[in-house]
């Protein structure tokens, strides 16, 4: 499995949100041959998604067993814009 750096998911984030683990993987072309290595790399990003969200960089969301992120910069335009309308 190829590196999977903080900065580059954070950086897929802001141009893919909302965006989910899987579409992650795409994007970095990260094509697990077996489900025990599928579930290690979606847990990477998952931690990564975690980390970004406790550094306040992304929000995210639980929808089930799936997660999506976006910007946090998004998200609070969203929130101001519902007060604005």
């Amino acid at each position: 499995m190829k590196e999977i750096k903080k900065d580059k998911i954070f950086k897929l984030v802001e141009e893919n949100y909302p965006v989910h683990i899987s579409e992650i993987m795409d994007n970095l072309e990260i094509f697990p041959d077996t489900e025990i290595e599928r579930q290690r790399i979606t847990n990477h990003i998952r931690n990564n998604f975690k980390e970004l969200s406790k550094d306040k960089k992304i929000v995210v969301e639980d929808f089930g067993q799936s997660m999506v992120a976006w910007p946090i910069e998004i998200k609070t335009l969203k929130g101001k814009e519902k007060i604005l309308f």
